[in-house]
């Protein structure tokens, strides 16, 4: 399958990354050398579009940091190895990113993808996102966010969601969230835990890897989650130049 996506990304004159980035895209695409060839390039169009590579990941971090303080972030490991993605919804104001700022946006959602899989262990493991619910709003929501950034999820980094917990769903946020499942498919549901509390995230994830500033409370600091992005880019980097097949 790798040597397909590659024969495919070099006819059309579309440039696959290294090993690393061929062997994710080909196993999240279950083998469909079509659908990965197009996922890779759609990466590589909204790179150029954008200017990606001139973006620095840390300093895409600090901005989006500035900007939405502690809406997303990866904040450690939970009881299974999967890498912990947490999500403050409440924090999340799509209006607050300027056509200036998008760029350093999408250059931090597609690292922090990225940066989920430092190796082959971690990426069978997966992702685990925690969203707090709390206190979300319509001004946390838009349609043309969701155009914006949703595709990130779907066609961005190659990486597997393994587990999705909305904690701390209030009477009204709940139902909705229970009926946005059904149009998933029955694998992705199966993953999604919906909850008017934060019993799940503590079942699972340490105090260490959920944010102090958090609704429910945790250890890590900003100072700490900085440091853990950067730590986890380097290694990141690290495997993907030494990865071969």
């Amino acid at each position: 399958g790798v040597l397909l996506l590659r024969e495919s990304c070099d006819a059309a004159g579309v440039r696959l990354r290294n090993d690393w980035e061929a062997v994710r895209t080909v196993m999240v695409c279950q083998g469909r050398i079509r659908e990965a060839f197009e996922r890779v390039k759609v990466l590589r169009a909204v790179e150029e579009r954008l200017a990606l590579d001139s973006i620095d990941p840390l300093e895409a971090y600090d901005e989006v940091q500035r900007v939405m303080p502690d809406a997303v972030r990866i904040s450690g490991v939970d009881a299974k190895g999967r890498v912990v993605c947490f999500v403050s919804l409440s924090k999340f104001f799509p209006g607050k990113i300027s056509g200036d700022q998008e760029p350093f946006m999408i250059r931090y959602l597609l690292t922090m993808m990225e940066i989920t899989a430092c190796s082959l262990q971690e990426f069978e493991n997966g992702v685990a996102w925690y969203a707090d619910a709390s206190d979300i709003g319509l001004r946390n929501v838009s349609f043309r966010s969701l155009r914006q950034y949703g595709w990130t999820l779907r066609r961005g980094p190659a990486f597997k969601t393994k587990r999705v917990a909305l904690l701390k769903c209030g009477a009204l946020f709940k139902p909705t969230a229970n009926a946005l499942k059904l149009f998933l498919s029955a694998k992705m549901q199966q993953r999604i835990v919906v909850s008017s509390n934060d019993a799940n995230l503590r079942r699972n994830v340490d105090g260490s890897s959920i944010p102090v500033n958090a609704s429910v409370r945790g250890l890590a600091t900003r100072k700490d989650l900085r440091a853990l992005f950067s730590q986890r880019l380097e290694a990141f980097r690290e495997h993907e130049a030494c990865f071969r097949i």
